[in-house]
């Protein structure tokens, strides 16, 4: 009984999105936040999510969406404009080979001291659930492939410390460090970056949750 109700749930939330969403949206976009301290955050891939704080960006075109597109270089903001940056879980979804251009445009858009939060599938947890479930491909297409279900869940890149470290590196930031979502400023979300992966009775702690420091 309750995976059918959550069933018709989800069914509701999918034509509310696809359908209603984009109407609602149309007829009024929704205000920038203006945070008493000041600052600007960005959360790219905001989903359902919807912290009041954030200026919402996403693909989909939902009521609480700011910037509907599939431009995740920020060239709606100045330069050296915006406080954070949070994606989690998003830019597994980009091509590998705009990962660069990208991560150098967000460097650009920061202030100095700002900083890009992600969350990303930890591709060595992928491995160790590979091995730990015998080889088992169909313990690892979620994590690895992508949910699948509309257009946009598909996975185009895979991630591990030393990857992603490097990408920071590369496209110009030096603090590059590990956080952790109880203890991290401005997060207050119900999303994989505090979440496990269960697999086999198994729990393991799928995200890769690291920032960069301008």
């Amino acid at each position: 009984m309750f995976t059918l109700v959550a069933k018709i749930i989800k069914g509701i939330k999918h034509i509310y999105i696809a359908k209603l969403g984009p109407f609602i949206r149309a007829i009024k976009t929704p205000l920038l936040p203006n945070n008493p301290d000041g600052k600007v955050l960005v959360h790219i891939g905001c989903g359902e999510l919807d912290d009041l704080r954030y200026i919402n960006i996403d693909a989909r075109s939902m009521p609480h969406v700011h910037y509907a597109t599939q431009d995740l270089g920020l060239k709606q903001f100045a330069p050296e404009s915006v406080d954070l940056i949070y994606a989690c879980h998003v830019i597994e979804h980009l091509s590998h080979q705009r990962l660069l251009p990208i991560f150098t445009n967000w460097f650009s858009r920061l202030k100095y001291g700002g900083v890009v939060r992600l969350s990303v599938p930890n591709f060595d947890t992928i491995v160790e659930i590979y091995k730990d479930q015998k080889k088992n491909i169909d313990a690892i297409k979620l994590p690895l492939l992508g949910g699948q279900e509309y257009d946009f869940n598909y996975h185009n890149s895979i991630f591990n410390y030393n990857y992603l470290y490097d990408l920071f590196k590369r496209s110009g930031f030096n603090t590059i460090r590990e956080w952790e979502p109880k203890f991290a400023s401005y997060y207050n979300f119900d999303d994989w970056a505090s979440k496990t992966f269960v697999v086999g009775g198994k729990e393991y702690p799928i995200s890769l949750n690291l920032e960069a420091v301008k």
